[in-house]
C-alpha cells in the first residue's frame, strides 16, 4: 500500500514513531561527542619507599657502603624518629626507625620491613579537598623541621592517607619546600646511572599483598586517579615505579624489584659480596639475612 493510500492518522503515526526513535539516538550522539573530564592528578610519583629497621645505621651501610649507592639524605635523628636516605635513580628508599621501636622499647621483639610508600604530591593545599572527595581520608599537614643556621626552618609536609593505610604499612604525601627539592635535585644530578656495584637504575616496582585484593584496587584506582590501573593490579605513574597489588594472606608490602643495567654482572657482584640470595630465570635476589630479611630483586632492563 502506498503512502497516498494510507490513511492519515497512520501516517501521522508512523512520524511520530521515526522521531521518538531518533531522539535518543541524537541524544547518544551528543553524549558522545562530550568526554568526560579527566581526573584531576593529585599525585607525581612514587617519592620513597620507607624502611622501618631494627638496626637503621647498619641496612644504610650495606646500601651506601656495600653496595656503593649514593646518600639522598645523610642518616640523622631528629626528636622521634632517626632516618636516612639511599639515592635510587627514580626514587629513594629510607632507613627509619621510629621512637620506642628499637630492642629497648619493652615492646615485642622489632623487625625490619617495608613501611611506606610516600608519593610526591601536588601542592597539599590544592589536593586536600580532591584526596577526600576520593576516600583517601587524609590527616592533618605535618610539617617537618630542621635547625638551619641557629634556626628552625621547614623542610618537608607529610600528609597520611589514612584510607589506604593498614596495620603493617602507611601511606603518605610528601611536600618538600623549594629548598629541600633543589637540594635533593642537585644531589640525583652529581649522581648519573648506572649506580653502585649493581649498575642500578632506578625502582621498577613495589608489590603489595592485599587480603581484600578487589577492594583494595578499587580503592588505589579512585584516589590516584588519572593513574592506569593493568588487569593485573599494576599502578603506573607519569614517572618513578609502579605498585602492583596483589592476593595475599596478609596487607603487607612484600618487596621491591630494582632494574639493573647488567643482570649478570650485577649478579657477579652480589656474589664477590657474600650478598647473592636466590637465582632463577630473568632475576636475582639479594639475601635477606643481608638486608636484615628484606626481599629484594633485581632484573634486567
Amino acid at each position: 500500500m502506498s503512502i497516498r493510500n494510507t490513511p492519515r492518522y497512520l501516517v501521522l503515526f508512523s512520524l511520530v514513531s521515526i522521531i521518538a526513535l531518533m531522539v535518543p539516538l541524537l541524544a547518544c550522539g551528543c553524549e558522545a561527542s562530550q568526554p568526560e573530564p579527566q581526573a584531576q592528578p593529585v599525585v607525581k610519583k612514587v617519592d620513597h619507599i620507607a624502611i622501618s629497621c631494627t638496626d637503621p645505621g647498619a641496612l644504610f651501610s650495606v646500601f651506601t657502603q656495600t653496595l656503593g649507592l649514593p646518600e639522598a639524605w645523610p642518616l640523622s635523628s631528629y626528636p622521634g624518629f632517626t632516618t636516612g636516605g639511599i639515592y635510587c635513580g627514580n626514587a629513594n628508599i629510607e632507613t627509619l626507625q621510629l621512637e620506642g621501636s628499637g630492642e629497648d622499647s619493652g615492646g615485642p621483639p622489632p623487625t625490619t620491613a617495608f613501611f611506606g610508600i610516600v608519593f610526591e604530591s601536588y601542592p597539599i593545599s590544592q589536593v586536600m579537598d580532591e584526596f577526600k572527595q576520593r576516600g583517601a581520608d587524609p590527616g592533618d599537614p605535618k610539617d617537618q623541621m630542621q635547625e638551619f643556621n641557629g634556626q628552625q626552618v621547614k623542610v618537608w609536609t607529610n600528609v597520611t592517607l589514612n584510607g589506604l593505610c593498614t596495620d603493617y604499612y602507611i601511606v603518605y604525601l610528601c611536600e618538600y619546600t623549594q629548598q629541600a627539592e633543589e637540594h635533593l635535585e642537585q644531589r640525583a644530578q652529581a649522581n648519573p646511572v648506572p649506580l653502585g656495584g649493581i649498575g642500578l637504575l632506578g625502582v621498577k616496582e613495589i608489590t603489595v599483598a592485599s587480603t581484600q585484593t578487589d577492594q583494595t584496587r578499587a580503592l588505589w584506582k579512585a584516589v590516584f586517579a588519572p593513574a592506569p590501573m593493568s588487569s593485573d593490579g599494576e599502578m603506573t605513574f607519569d614517572s618513578g615505579p609502579s605498585v602492583l597489588i596483589s592476593e595475599g594472606d596478609m596487607d603487607v608490602i612484600t618487596g621491591l624489584v630494582l632494574e639493573v643495567d647488567n643482570l649478570q654482572a650485577a649478579q657477579d657482584f652480589l656474589a664477590q659480596n657474600g650478598l647473592l640470595g636466590e637465582v632463577s630465570d630473568g632475576q636475582v635476589s639479594i639475601a635477606p639475612d643481608a638486608v636484615q630479611g628484606l626481599y629484594i630483586v633485581l632484573v634486567e632492563k
